[in-house]
Order: C-alpha cells, then sequence, then structure tokens
C-alpha cells in the first residue's frame, strides 16, 4: 500500500501509461480491503477473549441467511471454476442467535473451503436440524489437512503447513473467529480432513441457547479422515458424526 502510493504520487516515480496507474490503483484497493480484514479479524479475537464481545439473541431465519452467504460467495467460486452446491432442509424452524454473528461464520467457512479448493473442485454447504439443534457444515474437496496440524486447528494466527512452503496467504484467524462465535451460541464445532482428500467443518448450534459463557470459545472436535459427503438425497439426513 505504501509502496504502490508513494510511486503514484511522486511524479518521478510514476508509471506514464494510464493503464498501469490504473493496476497500481488497483493493488492499493485489493491490499487495504485485506489489511482491513486482518484488522477486524484481530478486533473480533480481542473481544471474543477479553469477554467484551457480545451477541444478540433473536429470531430469524437460519436457511434464508445461508442462502445470502451463498449468494454472495457464487461469483468468487464461478472466477475460480469451483462449483457451489447448497443442501438445506425445508421446514427449518427460527434461530434465536445473532444473525450478523453467524452469518460472518457461514461467510469465513465459505471463504476457507474456496481458499482452498482448486479450479474443478466442489464446496457443499449444508443446514440441517438434528433434534434441538442445527447442523450447519461446508464441506469441499481441497487440499485437506494433515492429521499432526488438526489439533491445532483454531488457535490464533496457526496455518498449517509451514510458512515455506503454503501457497495460499492468510492469517490463521478466520476460523478462529468462528469458535468463537460458536462458543458464543454454546455451540461445538467439529472437523473432518485428510491430506488430498478435502475437509468438512461443522457447526453444531442448539436453536434456543442458553447463557453463554463471556469469551468462552467453542470446543472443536477433530477427526483425521476424509470428509463425509452423503449429501446427494432429497430430505437431508444427519451429517454429524
Amino acid at each position: 500500500i505504501i509502496g504502490f502510493s508513494e510511486m503514484l504520487s511522486d511524479e518521478t516515480l510514476v508509471p506514464r501509461d494510464s493503464r498501469q496507474q490504473r493496476d497500481y490503483a488497483q493493488i492499493i484497493h485489493t491490499s487495504g480491503h485485506h489489511l482491513l480484514e486482518i484488522v477486524n479479524a484481530l478486533l473480533d479475537i480481542s473481544k471474543i477473549e477479553s469477554g467484551a464481545m457480545t451477541i444478540d439473541h433473536d429470531a430469524f431465519d437460519m436457511a434464508r441467511m445461508v442462502g445470502e452467504c451463498c449468494d454472495l460467495m457464487a461469483i468468487r467460486c464461478q472466477e475460480k471454476g469451483v462449483t457451489l452446491e447448497r443442501v438445506i432442509a425445508a421446514g427449518l424452524p427460527p434461530m434465536m442467535g445473532d444473525k450478523r454473528a453467524l452469518k460472518q461464520v457461514t461467510i469465513n467457512l465459505l471463504s476457507n473451503a474456496l481458499k482452498f479448493t482448486p479450479e474443478g473442485g466442489k464446496v457443499t454447504v449444508a443446514l440441517v436440524r438434528d433434534k434441538n439443534e442445527f447442523d450447519l457444515s461446508v464441506s469441499d474437496t481441497g487440499i485437506g489437512i494433515a492429521a499432526e496440524d488438526l489439533p491445532n486447528i483454531g488457535v490464533p494466527f496457526f496455518q498449517a503447513k509451514s510458512s515455506y512452503d503454503r501457497s495460499h496467504e492468510g492469517t490463521g484467524l478466520g476460523l478462529s473467529v468462528v469458535r468463537g462465535l460458536v462458543g458464543l451460541h454454546g455451540g461445538v464445532l467439529r472437523l473432518e480432513s485428510a491430506l488430498g482428500e478435502g475437509t468438512r467443518v461443522c457447526a453444531r448450534l442448539p436453536i434456543e441457547p442458553g447463557a453463554a459463557i463471556a469469551g468462552e470459545t467453542a470446543r472443536i472436535v477433530t477427526f483425521a479422515r476424509p470428509p463425509r459427503r452423503q449429501l446427494g438425497v432429497a430430505e437431508p439426513i444427519r451429517l454429524s458424526a
């Protein structure tokens, strides 16, 4: 951001080609948004861990919210050549929770899945009811996570694979924010993954959560196995372990 903005503001360095100037401006714009995402994630993590994060408990249509998130991500999936599939059960009851927070959970999970799924792959979002809980899951056919990395998933700033062989940018904060927001709703995260087989992250959320404990993060249960994909059914069934 600093380097390219300095070049554009210095008459001796600014390129004469207007196309190149636009390229520089686009780099600044993209980098600014990336920095904003990092700052917002840091603020969310700080508020969650300090117990300052509060959530509302209002009734809202969980199925519609998940559909809206899929609509937001559809263009990004098309641009990358990844198929986005939705499996949403009919007749779901209203969710008592914070719509903004759970929308962030869904977007974070979708963004992670898309980031690690190559062209030609598939991302599947599923929302079903299991007794008194919602089962919201996002699965992908991406690169997967090694078994030795699974215990650290959800730890702030942890990123699977070493910094020398990582091919995807990020901060390792996305799933940490998800863990905190799911925890504030009294939920649990379940993650199953295997290298080269893909990943599935499932948020188990009480339909009517009780009083959450400030600063409490969700418990993460991990499974070193390929994610199950029994989604090709007319009526969605229970997907979690």
